[in-house]
């Protein structure tokens, strides 16, 4: 951000009282680069203090939002197959009924495959 920006969005005395802006605006980068991470259900094996990864991540839950079907895998497919791998409870929440994008039959041809693969790992479908 530069003196300007600062100015026109009610962070003036900000830049005066913590200034030079540009000080200010590289302590900012270097708090935030350091919650930001390529392994978002943490990275086994790996520990760095400086950053969210942890050797042993807790399981976690997730849900990734996709505003139509198959966005979720275009978008993202390789940190979902990353969450899923590492025994992460993953879902799709899509934004559209998918009407258009997907037949009835391939729709419960898959949810028929679903279960019956549930079923052959000893899961519960209930």
């Amino acid at each position: 951000l530069t003196e300007e920006d600062y100015n026109n969005h009610g962070m003036a005395q900000l830049a005066v009282e913590q200034g030079p802006v540009y000080n200010i605006n590289i302590d900012i980068f270097n708090q935030v680069q350091h919650t930001i991470t390529g392994w978002p259900g943490g990275k086994p094996g790996a520990d760095d203090s400086q950053r969210p990864e942890r050797a042993e991540p807790a399981r976690k839950r997730s849900i990734v939002f996709s505003p139509h079907p198959d966005d979720d895998v275009i978008s993202m497919g390789g940190t979902f197959i990353r969450l899923v791998d590492q025994g992460h409870d993953v879902h799709v929440a899509y934004q559209t009924s998918g009407n258009t994008a997907v037949w009835d039959d391939d729709v419960l041809r898959f949810v028929e495959f679903a279960i019956d693969f549930k079923q052959s790992v000893g899961e519960d479908t209930t």
